[in-house]
């Protein structure tokens, strides 16, 4: 089967897969119910809870400076947050192809290797995970009686995705591991090949990328990031809820319960968490008191709001960025041109 044909199938599985589950969803509801849910919203919150949201995304193009200088890479701060942002955006369309298209960008922009662009990616996204693993934990710990049969059982139904992103995760640390061992002892016989002395230097500048939180130059600012960066995820969720007067009682436990559902949905394979979102977080209305069919519409309320942040901003983003690529590209061959003419002449 040609790439082509492969990638079609993935994107196309995961694509039914969100369709379905939003079918599954969104089964009884009155989507006139759905257009009254946001004519009747106090927009002004949902320009704060963007303003939140682009404090998260900035901050983490902050952390990602933090881990690529080590490594002797500088690029601007624009340009990590505009392939961020991109990379958002990407995902809504093909799920994790973003990562990838934000290397590929900053290697175009700021030429920084992919492979060390994505072992800091991965790292990330491991770092990510665990920050989810801790938060779960906290939760459980503060009101396990309550929430902890409900969100184990909801995690094993509705979001296998995890299990999956958390063994990928760990099979290509595992994979930089053995490209880092070959790196220190290769084989003759991959010396001496070609393909083999490649492979090696993608393993190689893969796993200085996941290993470089070791050489952060400011760890304590690196700490901060990590720690706002979520901090914004929660209070960008958690200002919507002023946005009703039914939810604007909701306290900060209930906040913090909607932070870890919808992440959980967010981390599934499938475009923008569609459908596991929207599931995950109207259990935790219905667990609260209100209907199945109310939880649905505000959860449908909170993943559009925040989905419009990554259409708009990510959307500006990428046309931003292949445009600042595309002038690189321009002042590269034109300098080459200068320095070609000017080596005629001498």
């Amino acid at each position: 089967m040609s790439k082509f044909l492969q990638n079609t199938f993935r994107y196309g599985l995961s694509f039914l897969i969100a369709l379905a589950l939003l079918y599954y969803a969104f089964q009884g509801i009155d989507w006139q119910k759905v257009g009254q849910q946001f004519a009747r919203a106090d927009y002004r919150w949902i320009i704060a809870s963007a303003v939140f949201g682009f404090l998260s995304h900035a901050s983490r193009a902050h952390r990602w400076l933090l881990l690529l200088q080590p490594l002797g890479y500088k690029p601007s701060f624009a340009s990590a947050f505009h392939t961020v942002m991109s990379a958002y955006f990407v995902n809504l369309i093909f799920p994790r192809a973003g990562e990838v298209s934000r290397c590929g960008m900053i290697n175009r922009w700021q030429q920084v290797p992919v492979s060390t662009a994505l072992g800091t990616v991965i790292l990330e996204r491991v770092i990510d995970l665990l920050m989810l693993l801790t938060l779960i934990g906290v939760l459980f710990v503060a009101e396990f009686a309550k929430v902890g049969p409900i969100v184990m059982e909801i995690v094993r139904q509705k979001t296998p995705g995890m299990g999956i992103l958390l063994i990928t995760g760990l099979s290509l640390l595992g994979l930089g591991l053995l490209f880092f061992w070959s790196a220190q002892k290769p084989l003759a016989t991959w010396k001496e090949k070609a393909w083999g002395r490649k492979v090696l230097g993608l393993g190689r500048n893969l796993w200085l990328g996941m290993q470089s939180v070791r050489s952060v130059r400011n760890f304590p600012l690196f700490i901060f990031h990590t720690l706002f960066i979520w901090l914004m995820y929660f209070a960008m969720s958690y200002v919507l809820f002023y946005s009703f007067p039914e939810t604007a009682h909701l306290g900060f436990w209930f906040g913090f319960t909607v932070l870890i559902l919808g992440g959980i949905g967010m981390a599934a394979p499938v475009q923008g968490g569609l459908g596991t979102y929207h599931l995950l977080v109207a259990g935790a209305f219905a667990w609260q008191g209100f209907t199945m069919e109310q939880g649905i519409l505000m959860a449908t309320f909170m993943h559009t709001s925040q989905t419009l942040l990554v259409l708009l901003g990510g959307g500006f983003s990428l046309a931003w960025s292949l445009q600042a690529i595309t002038q690189h590209q321009r002042n590269k061959a034109l300098a080459n041109d200068k320095a070609v003419v000017a080596e005629a002449k001498s």
